[in-house]
Protein backbone atom coordinates (compact mmCIF):
# COMPACT_ATOMS: atom_id res chain seq x y z
CA UNK A 1 0.00 0.00 0.00
CA UNK A 2 2.64 2.39 1.03
CA UNK A 3 4.08 1.63 -2.34
CA UNK A 4 1.00 2.66 -4.27
CA UNK A 5 0.39 6.02 -2.36
CA UNK A 6 4.53 6.78 -3.34
CA UNK A 7 3.57 6.67 -6.98
CA UNK A 8 0.37 8.66 -6.30
CA UNK A 9 -2.20 6.22 -5.97
CA UNK A 10 -5.74 8.22 -4.45
CA UNK A 11 -7.08 8.12 -0.84
CA UNK A 12 -9.68 10.16 -1.90
CA UNK A 13 -11.95 8.22 -4.83
CA UNK A 14 -14.39 6.05 -4.18
CA UNK A 15 -15.30 2.32 -6.09
CA UNK A 16 -17.76 3.14 -9.19
CA UNK A 17 -21.59 2.73 -8.13
CA UNK A 18 -21.79 -0.54 -9.88
CA UNK A 19 -24.97 -1.70 -8.47
CA UNK A 20 -28.22 -0.54 -6.85
CA UNK A 21 -27.62 -2.53 -3.61
CA UNK A 22 -25.21 -1.77 -0.76
CA UNK A 23 -24.24 -5.44 0.28
CA UNK A 24 -21.03 -5.18 -2.46
CA UNK A 25 -18.06 -2.36 -2.06
CA UNK A 26 -19.77 0.26 -4.33
CA UNK A 27 -18.50 3.56 -3.17
CA UNK A 28 -16.36 2.59 -0.88
CA UNK A 29 -13.32 4.78 -0.41
CA UNK A 30 -9.47 2.92 -0.01
CA UNK A 31 -10.49 3.37 4.28
CA UNK A 32 -13.42 1.67 4.09
CA UNK A 33 -11.94 -0.73 2.27
CA UNK A 34 -9.53 -1.34 4.90
CA UNK A 35 -11.75 -1.41 7.96
CA UNK A 36 -13.93 -4.17 6.14
CA UNK A 37 -10.83 -6.22 5.74
CA UNK A 38 -11.15 -9.87 6.72
CA UNK A 39 -7.29 -9.28 8.18
CA UNK A 40 -8.76 -7.65 10.88
CA UNK A 41 -4.73 -7.40 12.78
CA UNK A 42 -3.60 -5.54 9.34
CA UNK A 43 -6.46 -3.03 8.98
CA UNK A 44 -5.53 -1.11 11.62
CA UNK A 45 -2.17 -0.41 9.97
CA UNK A 46 -3.66 -0.26 6.90
CA UNK A 47 -6.20 2.39 8.20
CA UNK A 48 -3.10 4.50 9.44
CA UNK A 49 -0.96 4.34 6.52
CA UNK A 50 -4.51 5.92 4.86
CA UNK A 51 -5.21 8.70 7.30
CA UNK A 52 -0.87 9.20 7.50
CA UNK A 53 -1.85 10.29 3.61
CA UNK A 54 -4.95 12.33 3.92
CA UNK A 55 -7.96 9.97 4.42
CA UNK A 56 -10.85 10.93 6.24
CA UNK A 57 -11.56 8.99 9.46
CA UNK A 58 -15.19 10.14 9.17
CA UNK A 59 -14.99 9.36 5.25
CA UNK A 60 -18.88 8.58 3.91
CA UNK A 61 -19.43 5.98 1.59
CA UNK A 62 -20.72 7.54 -1.69
CA UNK A 63 -24.64 7.02 -1.73
CA UNK A 64 -24.81 4.09 1.12
CA UNK A 65 -23.51 7.20 3.65
CA UNK A 66 -21.83 4.10 5.92
CA UNK A 67 -18.29 5.66 7.91
CA UNK A 68 -15.09 3.12 8.43
CA UNK A 69 -16.49 3.16 12.10
CA UNK A 70 -20.23 1.60 10.63
CA UNK A 71 -18.18 -0.74 8.55
CA UNK A 72 -16.02 -1.89 11.04
CA UNK A 73 -18.58 -2.34 13.77
CA UNK A 74 -20.75 -4.26 11.08
CA UNK A 75 -18.19 -6.99 10.01
CA UNK A 76 -16.59 -7.19 13.82
CA UNK A 77 -13.56 -5.89 13.14
CA UNK A 78 -12.31 -4.87 16.68
CA UNK A 79 -8.69 -3.90 15.25
CA UNK A 80 -10.22 -1.22 12.94
CA UNK A 81 -12.83 0.15 15.90
CA UNK A 82 -9.47 0.44 18.08
CA UNK A 83 -7.76 2.75 15.42
CA UNK A 84 -10.45 4.95 14.14
CA UNK A 85 -11.14 5.61 17.86
CA UNK A 86 -7.47 6.38 18.70
CA UNK A 87 -6.91 8.30 15.77
CA UNK A 88 -10.06 10.41 16.43
CA UNK A 89 -8.49 10.97 19.60
CA UNK A 90 -4.83 12.14 18.47
CA UNK A 91 -7.49 14.07 15.48
CA UNK A 92 -9.89 15.68 18.60
CA UNK A 93 -12.84 14.48 16.32
CA UNK A 94 -15.82 12.89 16.98
CA UNK A 95 -16.34 9.78 15.10
CA UNK A 96 -19.22 9.91 13.22
CA UNK A 97 -21.70 6.26 12.56
CA UNK A 98 -23.22 7.40 9.03
CA UNK A 99 -25.31 4.46 7.49
CA UNK A 100 -27.06 1.46 9.25
CA UNK A 101 -25.45 -1.57 10.56
CA UNK A 102 -27.51 -4.89 8.68
CA UNK A 103 -25.37 -7.73 9.72
CA UNK A 104 -23.38 -6.34 12.81
CA UNK A 105 -21.47 -9.28 14.02
CA UNK A 106 -20.89 -6.54 17.25
CA UNK A 107 -22.60 -9.30 19.62
CA UNK A 108 -19.63 -12.04 18.25
CA UNK A 109 -17.19 -10.71 19.99
CA UNK A 110 -17.66 -9.93 23.36
CA UNK A 111 -14.84 -6.40 23.29
CA UNK A 112 -17.42 -5.28 20.48
CA UNK A 113 -20.71 -5.42 22.86
CA UNK A 114 -18.75 -2.24 24.75
CA UNK A 115 -19.65 -0.23 21.66
CA UNK A 116 -23.31 -0.86 22.35
CA UNK A 117 -23.13 0.20 25.86
CA UNK A 118 -21.43 3.81 25.35
CA UNK A 119 -18.17 3.23 27.49
CA UNK A 120 -16.15 3.58 24.29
Amino acid sequence: METLLQYGARVDMAMPILEEWDEGVDGFYPIHMAASSKKMAQSAQAIQILVDAGADINQERVKFHGTPLTIAIDIGNIHAVRKLWALAKIQNKKLRAGGTLKFSKRGENPEMAILGSGSV
